[in-house]
């Protein structure tokens, strides 16, 4: 067995990497272990110092503090009144960084899920499968953390999403009852369900391999503070080796310190995902005393569970660039130079009284008199005041601002200032379009981190999800509201390829796509029904916008999904909108997918579901003559499964020069008379 080395021990050491890769030590020596990982984090902790630093100089940077003597201290102690100095600072970085995020956030592409598998059970699935990653994005409030996600990057120059599984989140189980503690006393502690976990993290809590690339990157350490007490109720048998940790602090911006966390230590988890020479992966969690748990990788995915989000990536660097970095000396020489203009006002911006030596009493000019005596001979006084700043300061302060929101991405559009010439609101959102190109960089970054994501949690919940947990997920249901739905376990545990829906011929702006929807809706309304442009410009998820065809129209895509998963029949009913329900039953037959390989069952009842739709119909128009023709405008291909019988042949008018002929009475036998009055 290898002997424990201390945190202390390690920070007396000259510290190096350690000499063996992970996958060549023992394993079964938890020591070894234990050792391997403390040597390593400290190891990556120490050569990223440089890069910590400068992140949390960016931090203050953010925080719009520029000068060290312009952080408030308490004004009523005497020390800190001649170290509080007030500077102006204008807040630029903060502005640029946060509106470069609400127009990444504001860039939302669709998320779909295919399946690998062109079956209707699949594609049944797939749709499920997309709809449980809404309830998700719902769930765990994922705007909010991109937003995070975005703004850290940008700061510090990378940033990470932690998908994972976490058994003590989600709906409570029962409670049962822990080991006695020392005093033999017995606690409860409640069990959950579990759930799929989104956590962010910063550069400040996320160390990762040094490699070459990203892709290269196989193991990473995330460190979490953790009650010392709820440590020794998880993991009883090493309750003598959780002690206090000294390194448990967290940096306090307003004292500019590091503070120490009572009671609490580093709960560190170490990843690494599944190579050659580590088929299973590997995971462990561990303390500065102890190792707590490992094994192999628990997620099938055998990737690690994190996801980066980079601001700025260079060739041949491994952590990302801040943005703040390249544009910080601009930020502040704009700041010294609008300090300096304060300062030249105050010392030198004031009304001045301008004498000839010893000609008055300066007494007198400094009071609030009205009579100001002087020497015979001598000049008048003049009260005069100097221009201490010229107008070609506050032009270069004004050059260095543009140039600062040129760097960041930034423009004077998005920021509610219209150039000059443009009054339109086409060509005015064209400009906008136009300069947002220049994002496209981040929006790729942002979107490969989405899709991530969204990967790890459908695989997440797959793997730990059970059948017999009764999980429901919110969906909107009837009558525009949100209802709870029972999750198909079996639906999320397919093969997917969980793609971003991108890729369109509308505007990316929301006033054109509009727009455009709604033309293409009145210039085609063949191929646009209304209920489908409602649906497409989201006005329909409104209550105001709800009506009946927008109703039918999810209605009739539930029907299909429902009758293509073989879940049997639902008979179409009167009040219905039955042209949206048979459009909408026929365009899902049109797939290549359904008549190949959809089976023959599946096949039979969406033909008699159709046909019974179109029975209903047509018993509809006979009393109804606009709804006749609506069928003839909008349902060109109506009927298609009922046979409708030949209508009767009409006899032509009869000439006038034929004569009609004169009704024929029948002969009746007398016998068959005689027969007929004894049957009565």
């Amino acid at each position: 067995m290898s002997e424990a080395i201390t945190w202390e021990d390690l920070e007396q050491m000259n510290y190096t990497a350690p000499p063996k890769p992970f996958f060549a030590i023992d394993h079964s020596d938890d020591d070894a272990v234990l050792n391997w990982l403390k040597q390593e984090l400290l190891t990556l902790r120490n050569k990223r110092q440089n890069y910590l630093e400068r992140a949390k100089n960016n931090v203050l940077r953010y925080k719009g503090y520029q000068y060290f003597n312009s952080i408030y201290y308490p004004r009523d102690v005497l020390e800190t009144q001649r170290k509080y100095t007030p500077q102006v600072v204008l807040p630029m970085i903060s502005d640029a960084i946060d509106e470069k995020t609400s127009r990444l956030l504001e860039m939302k592409p669709g998320i779909v899920v295919l399946p690998m598998h062109d079956e209707t059970r699949d594609k049944v699935d797939a749709k499920i499968a997309k709809r449980f990653l809404g309830h998700i994005e719902r769930k765990q409030k994922l705007d909010l953390k991109y937003k995070k996600l975005l703004t850290s990057s940008q700061i510090a120059g990378e940033s990470f999403l932690w998908t994972r599984w976490n058994p003590d989140i989600g709906e409570p189980l029962q409670e049962v009852a822990t080991a006695p503690d020392e005093n033999g006393t017995v606690k409860k502690q409640r069990l959950f369900q579990g759930d799929v976990e989104v956590v962010h993290k910063t550069v400040q809590w996320l160390f990762y391999e040094d490699a070459d690339t990203w892709e290269n990157v196989n193991y990473c350490f995330i460190i979490e503070l953790d009650y010392v007490d709820a440590l020794k109720l998880d993991y009883p048998h090493l309750k003598d080796k959780i002690t206090e940790d000294a390194e448990a602090k967290v940096f306090d911006f307003d004292t500019m310190q590091q503070v120490t966390l009572a009671g609490k230590c580093r709960k560190i988890t170490f990843y690494h995902k599944k190579t050659k020479y580590m088929p299973e992966g590997y995971e462990a969690v561990f303390t500065v005393g102890a190792l707590l748990k490992k094994g192999a990788l628990s997620y099938n995915h055998g990737e690690l569970p994190i996801d980066r989000m980079v601001d700025i990536e260079n060739d041949e660097e491994l952590q990302g660039q801040s943005s703040i970095d390249k544009v910080r000396g601009i930020s502040s020489t704009v700041n010294n130079l609008l300090n300096s203009v304060i300062k030249m006002f105050m010392l030198a911006g004031y009304a001045k009284w301008f004498v000839e030596g010893g000609s008055v009493d300066d007494q007198q000019l400094n009071n609030d008199v009205n009579i100001v005596k002087i020497k015979a001979g001598a000049k008048a006084p003049v009260l005069a005041q100097a221009n201490p700043v010229g107008q070609q300061h506050f032009n270069f302060i004004s050059e260095l601002k543009d140039w600062f929101y040129t760097f960041m991405k930034s423009n004077s559009v998005v920021r509610g200032e219209p150039p000059p010439g443009v009054t339109a609101g086409v060509a005015l959102q064209y400009v906008s379009e136009s300069e947002s190109r220049r994002m496209q960089s981040s929006v790729t970054l942002f979107n490969a981190v989405r899709l991530a994501v969204n990967e790890k949690i459908l695989k997440t919940c797959a793997q730990f999800y059970q059948k017999d947990d009764q999980r429901n997920m919110l969906l909107l249901g009837k009558d525009n509201r949100w209802e709870n739905f029972p999750i198909e376990i079996e639906s999320l545990q397919k093969d997917y390829a969980v793609e971003l829906q991108n890729t369109t011929g509308l505007a990316d702006s929301k006033a054109l796509r509009t727009q455009q929807v709604i033309d293409l809706g009145e210039r085609y309304p063949e191929l646009l029904p209304r209920e489908q442009v409602l649906e497409m410009t989201g006005l329909a998820q409104g209550d105001k916008f709800y009506d009946v065809g927008s109703a039918a129209a999810r209605a009739a895509e539930d029907e299909n999904e429902y009758i293509q998963d073989g879940k049997g029949q639902i008979d179409p009913q009167v009040y219905e909108d039955q042209i949206t329900h048979w459009k909408i039953h026929v365009q899902s037959m049109q797939a290549m997918g359904f008549k190949q390989k959809a089976p023959p069952e599946i096949q039979a009842a969406m033909q008699d579901h159709i046909m019974a739709t179109e029975m209903l119909m047509m018993d509809m128009s006979l009393n109804n003559q606009a709804f006749a023709q609506r069928i003839i405008v909008e349902c060109p291909q109506f009927p298609l499964f009922m046979e409708v019988p030949p209508p009767i042949p009409q006899m032509g008018p009869i000439p006038a020069d034929v004569e009609s002929p004169a009704p024929q009475q029948a002969e009746v036998n007398p016998q068959q008379e005689v027969m007929a009055d004894s049957q009565f």
